[in-house]
Formats: C-alpha cells, sequence, structure tokens
C-alpha cells in the first residue's frame, strides 16, 4: 500500500530569473497549494525557509500556509495597534517648507 504525500498548506517559492529592479517582476515567485478547508477571503498567513538542496530545480524557499493561530490573532490584531494616530503636521509643514 502506498501513502500519498499531503501537500496541502504547502508553499514553495523560486527565484524569478527575469527579475531586475528595473523590470518591476517580483525577485521570487511560488506556489501555495490550497487545502479544501480554505474559501476565498480567508486570511492565510505564510512561514518560509530557506530550502537548502543540491538540486538547481528545487524552490530556494519553502514554507506553510496556514489559517492564523487566534491565540496570537487577538494579542497582535487589536483595533488600536495599526490605527494610525492624528498629527499635527500642518505646524511641521510651515516649519520645514518656509
Amino acid at each position: 500500500m502506498s501513502q500519498q504525500y499531503d501537500n496541502k498548506g504547502q508553499v514553495s517559492f523560486w527565484k524569478n530569473e527575469n527579475y531586475s529592479p528595473s523590470n518591476k517582476q517580483p525577485e521570487w515567485r511560488g506556489t501555495f497549494i490550497v487545502g479544501e478547508d480554505f474559501v476565498a477571503g480567508d486570511t492565510v498567513e505564510i512561514s518560509l525557509w530557506p530550502n537548502v538542496s543540491d538540486n538547481p530545480r528545487a524552490p530556494g524557499l519553502k514554507g506553510k500556509g496556514q489559517r492564523p493561530n487566534p491565540k496570537y490573532a487577538q494579542k497582535n490584531n487589536s483595533a488600536q495597534a495599526y490605527v494610525a494616530q492624528p498629527v499635527e503636521d500642518e505646524i511641521l509643514f510651515k516649519e520645514i517648507w518656509q
């Protein structure tokens, strides 16, 4: 009996050979194997690690995609953490440009 490898949630990235800073292409391109438990609009956390391999066709980065852990999401995603605070930039603007 052969076991089939379950690669759902796996992420792989390869160095883009056509990348250059002037052509606006991404430096890395990759794939994410979506499991049936993901639907449109879901947030997916991606974790990547360097992939050390002698195979020239192997991805340079490998990792995992998964749902955010609610234990950490509640701590790190509080509404106040990402809200920009108002700044009295009118005074700063006048001082710099006059």
